[in-house]
């Protein structure tokens, strides 16, 4: 099965739960966690379409198509980073003025993001709203 991340939460600190969402699916919510620094998908997820409150959390099987589809889909992510300055200018790690291969940074692994992010923050002014985020490259 093809999946197209829509949505994607990544967590703030890598030992909690980031939020994906896949293709149509609006209302359904699938979580992943980090493990040596790479996304796995959760076995469980949220279905806030379903009425009755005791079926909206299901179980996701592993060896399912859907569950390949989407770890496939986050195995395919790459990272970078983006922002607001305090007067609501949008930016992102390309703006830092340094060479053409930091200009096209594009992370492998949220960690190497997370660390470029600490160091770019410090050459931006306080009050500066940085954030890694996933993205596939196409």
């Amino acid at each position: 099965m093809s999946c197209r991340i829509t949505k994607i939460e990544i967590p703030e600190n890598i030992y909690d739960w980031g939020i994906v969402q896949i293709n149509n699916l609006s209302d359904t919510y699938f979580r992943f966690h980090f493990v040596d620094g790479k996304p796995e998908l959760d076995t469980s997820f949220f279905a806030d379409k379903e009425e009755n409150p005791d079926e909206k959390h299901k179980n996701l099987f592993p060896e399912s198509d859907l569950y390949k589809g989407i770890q496939k889909a986050l195995n395919d992510l790459e990272y970078r980073i983006v922002g607001e300055l305090p007067d609501g200018t949008k930016i992102n790690y390309e703006d830092c003025g340094q060479d053409q291969e930091l200009k096209d940074a594009a992370f492998k692994m949220v960690e190497d993001a997370k660390k470029a992010l600490k160091d770019f923050k410090l050459s931006l002014p306080d009050g500066t709203k940085l954030k890694v985020e996933g993205f596939v490259r196409k």
